[in-house]
């Protein structure tokens, strides 16, 4: 009975050196060899206030400002259209695809691969 303890306590004893050796390996081999270093990902977690935006303008109000637009521009771009109002890009784009396709003396036409609007 006491021999089976004598050996039991002398495998754990042995397990635990061979894991402080592997650990020590390790280290001495990040040392040796920096450019082969285990990576640690570092990440920074940043807490922003949360921002509500209400778009206050209408859309006859955003059909005005595209209409001012480019009564001083030649072409108006989703982008453009996007930054002025506040909307975004997808939603900016259906809009004007909306004025375009109605009564609006806006219309749509491509320029070098890009859609642009622009006076009829």
């Amino acid at each position: 009975m006491k021999t089976t303890m004598n050996i039991r306590k002398s495998i754990i004893v042995l397990g635990l050196a061979l894991i402080c050796g592997t650990a020590d390996a390790i280290g001495n081999y990040n040392d040796l060899y920096p450019r082969h270093r285990l990576r640690r990902h570092h990440v920074t977690v940043v807490a922003q206030p949360a921002v509500v935006i209400h778009n206050k303008l209408d859309k006859n109000e955003r059909h005005s400002m595209a209409l001012a637009h480019l009564r001083n521009n030649k072409y108006l771009t989703v982008k453009q259209y996007a930054k002025m109002t506040g909307l975004k890009k997808k939603i900016a784009k259906a809009e004007l695809e909306s004025f375009a396709a109605g009564k609006s003396p806006i219309k749509s036409i491509v320029v070098n691969k890009k859609r642009v609007y622009t006076l009829k």
